[in-house]
């Protein structure tokens, strides 16, 4: 069985790199919107290769940015609860 390519399709890959940098880790979230959008160029450009690893890049990036977003976010509330349960 052939190893299927994964080629972004219209502005999904966008939205996840935009909702990662919004929502997550602000400089990976950027590394994936730049990503996403050269993959978007090479889908337009013909450049199938090229739109299948930046789209990859992409993911990987945003969800980084995500893992990122939910390790800080437990950090935070722990801190958080550490500091108002002193008192």
């Amino acid at each position: 069985m052939a190893r299927q390519s994964f080629v972004p399709q219209d502005f999904g890959i966008i939205l996840l790199a935009v909702l990662s940098t919004c929502g997550g880790c602000f400089p990976l979230g950027m590394i994936a919107l730049v990503y996403a959008f050269r993959a978007n160029e090479c889908l337009r450009a013909g450049d199938e290769k090229g739109a299948t690893s930046s789209s990859q890049l992409a993911m990987i990036w945003a969800g980084i940015a995500f893992v990122c977003q939910i390790v800080l976010a437990v950090i935070y509330a722990l801190g958080h609860q550490t500091v108002y349960n002193k008192h």
